[in-house]
């Protein structure tokens, strides 16, 4: 059985919003070191599978590449802190020269993701 983790929804469109801006998952690494994308026999396609599997393993590193862009690579992070977990990308590697395509789509989404937490209240 699977649980719902609460930024679930969030975490998937951020994944849906790095693909469609053509960016692949290549690697996934949790906290200890496991290799996330060998270990569950993830399809790295799936954003939902790739959101799922990021918070259950509770912290872990993805690289996202792109064919004409640099790799940039964030951490989704299960805090179990609403607050911070309405979108969980805890940490990202910011570019100093050119866009950062993941601070973009967070900021994006946070915006979006807030206030829908808000209003539930």
């Amino acid at each position: 059985m699977r649980m719902n983790f609460f930024g679930l929804d969030g975490l998937t469109h951020f994944v849906n919003e790095m693909f469609k801006r053509g960016y692949e998952v290549k690697r996934m690494r949790a906290w200890g070191g496991d290799d996330v994308i060998r270990n569950s026999g993830l399809d790295v396609s799936n954003a939902e599978e790739v959101a799922y599997q990021g918070l259950n393993y509770e912290e872990t590193w993805v690289v996202f590449e792109h064919p004409t862009a640099d790799s940039q690579s964030a951490k989704f992070m299960l805090t179990g802190d609403k607050w911070c977990d309405v979108v969980p990308v805890a940490d990202w590697t910011f570019k100093r020269n050119g866009t950062d395509v993941i601070k973009e789509v967070y900021d994006e989404l946070r915006e979006i993701y807030l206030k829908i937490w808000e209003d539930s209240k």
